[in-house]
């Protein structure tokens, strides 16, 4: 077994013995975003995040439940699970690790540790089918690293550049975060939505005073207006005097000021990653580019590095630390012998969780527990027509993802062309800031039909624009107020538009799974191959595990409808039971 966790100046190991068709379970805890990983022949077999079945938003605790779902999915004896490696000097977390792991009967010689950004590194790298990369880590903290670039040859990695604390690029978003109103590790994502309604009036003075950046990508930030040692509050009253601002409270009304501020920062962060890039991409000459840690997550900035460099570029599906549980497992694979020449194949999908598989007298109990009424069907010749009268539908079906994203197996899904579906679902459905824009899954055969150099995402990592002649044109309609602009129709599309005529593509190609097929008959009817697709859960909540989570999440939304696998429910009186 390996784990990745926290542990400062630890030794990387390389002495690894993992023989073909060993299972390998990597974990991933005590931070945020604790998971476990099961791998054969350095195959995902299975990975869950521990949120998923605690139902505590980013837990941090041991992965036990992901753990055990894990040996039950894959009918697998936890007392015959892990091959022996060489343990660990680090006493205190290892004996925390082996009582965690009592449930299983494990040796003290089955544990071994690796360092977090190596288990970034590795994640990134080994999902990916390139034979030479550059991987380039950027992240919030692990052990005293907050940047690394590492070169990938064959199955090995070596680390070539690191930066320290305090100087992090993730800790500086997270702090900008922080600033506006949003949660640390849970609300970067909304700064990065707010981000194009403002615009970038600071970047000059942030590069002047808040963080000095050299000519080979490194920086180094002013310690005056940031204090990210503090667990709880990682700014100083610097950094409020510094925009003449009070940090914003979460239910504060948001002002220009903080757009432009959201703006300025995410232009920052993209021009030192930029130049990180640039220099090393120059130096070593290599075609490909791999990005790992939870700045990956950034899909706007991730679409200009694309755009930008016009490299070859891979990212894991699971970026963050949630990705380091198959990281490490990853690495102790390809660094073990048999291994070292291995080929690997790029990641194909995420659906690497549980199926409940669920039979149609178990769906009615549950239909009756929540006094729902529901029917079978046998094509989706009823879901279309429902989507086509606007209505919201939860679209629950298979193996759950692993990683951040909803990617149709456990999605809240609607019209893209309804005027009304992001307000809806934002307000009503979401309980979230109405800012915020929706992605569109759609076939991927029609992508660049649809958006500018959009082949292939399908994972949802990147921002495209829209095609001017999907764009309406609104060059004569004033508006003023930076919010009233959410309401306005800027495409055929619109509810998968965001301000700034982008979108969080993600493409299927898979016509064996069911969003495939349901696309495909919505596609067959409206002309449109597209649908709006977000997570299937509330603000703060984790994506729904289980077919209960799923109802529950239902009846307590304004969500319209609800597909189980082949079962529709309904809130309605006029479903009729079959």
């Amino acid at each position: 077994m390996t784990t990745s966790n926290f542990i400062k100046g630890h030794k990387i190991p390389s002495n690894y013995n993992i023989k073909k068709n060993d299972i390998i379970l990597g974990l991933s805890c005590y931070l945020h975003d604790s998971s476990a990983c099961f791998l054969k022949d350095g195959q995902i077999i299975y990975a869950s995040q521990e949120e998923r079945h605690t139902r505590i938003k980013n837990d941090n605790s041991f992965p036990f439940l992901s753990i055990l779902n894990g040996l039950d999915y894959l009918k697998i004896d936890k007392n015959k699970i892990l091959n022996s490696l060489k343990p660990t000097e680090k006493k205190k977390i290892k004996n925390r690790i082996l009582k965690d792991l009592s449930f299983i009967n494990i040796k003290s010689t089955s544990i071994q540790f690796l360092d977090h950004h190596y288990s970034h590194a590795a994640a990134g790298y080994f999902s990916s089918n390139f034979n030479e990369a550059l991987i380039f880590s950027f992240d919030g903290m692990g052990e005293s690293i907050s940047t690394s670039v590492f070169h990938g040859t064959g199955n090995q990695i070596h680390n070539i550049k690191k930066i320290h604390r305090p100087n992090s690029i993730g800790l500086l978003y997270s702090a900008f975060t922080y600033f506006l109103g949003f949660d640390v590790n849970s609300g970067e994502y909304k700064m990065m939505g707010l981000s194009p309604y403002g615009k970038n009036i600071y970047e000059e003075e942030i590069f002047n005073e808040l963080i000095k950046l050299f000519d080979d990508g490194s920086f180094e930030i002013n310690k005056k207006y940031f204090n990210f040692l503090n667990d709880k509050v990682i700014i100083t009253n610097e950094l409020e005097k510094f925009f003449s601002i009070k940090k914003r409270d979460n239910k504060d009304k948001i002002l220009e000021i903080h757009c432009d501020i959201a703006a300025s920062i995410q232009s920052v962060v993209e021009k030192i990653i930029f130049k990180i890039i640039a220099y090393e991409t120059n130096l070593h000459q290599v075609d490909n580019i791999v990005l790992a840690g939870g700045v990956a997550l950034n899909c706007v900035l991730n679409g200009k590095i694309e755009k930008k460099f016009k490299k070859n570029l891979h990212i894991f599906p699971s970026p963050g630390d949630s990705g380091n549980s198959f990281g490490c497992a990853a690495y102790a694979t390809f660094s073990s012998s048999d291994f070292k020449d291995h080929k690997r194949n790029k990641i194909q999908d995420v659906f690497l969780g549980t199926e409940y598989v669920n039979n149609y007298s178990s769906l009615v109990s549950l239909a009756n527990i929540f006094n729902l009424n529901y029917k079978k069907f046998d094509n989706y010749d009823d879901i279309v027509e429902l989507l086509i009268k606007n209505k919201i539908i939860g679209f629950f079906s298979g193996r759950s993802e692993f990683g951040p994203r909803s990617l149709g197996n456990r999605s809240i899904i609607a019209d893209p062309r309804n005027t009304e579906a992001q307000k809806k679902i934002n307000l009503k459905v979401k309980f979230r800031e109405s800012f915020r824009p929706f992605a569109p899954i759609v076939l991927e055969e029609f992508s660049e039909e649809y958006f500018e150099s959009c082949k292939s995402s399908p994972f949802m990592q990147k921002t495209y624009f829209l095609k001017k002649e999907k764009l309406l044109n609104n060059d004569n309609l004033k508006i003023n107020n930076i919010f009233e602009k959410i309401n306005q129709l800027r495409s055929i599309v619109p509810a998968i538009t965001h301000i700034d005529n982008s979108a969080r593509v993600q493409t299927v190609s898979d016509k064996n799974t069911p969003i495939h097929k349901l696309l495909s008959k919505f596609y067959k009817v409206t002309d449109c191959p597209m649908l709006v697709n977000t997570s299937f859960n509330v603000n703060n909540e984790p994506i729904v595990e289980t077919p209960f989570d799923a109802l529950k999440t239902f009846i307590n939304t304004n969500i319209d409808y609800l597909v189980i696998d082949n079962v529709l429910y309904s809130k309605e009186k006029n479903v009729s039971k079959s």
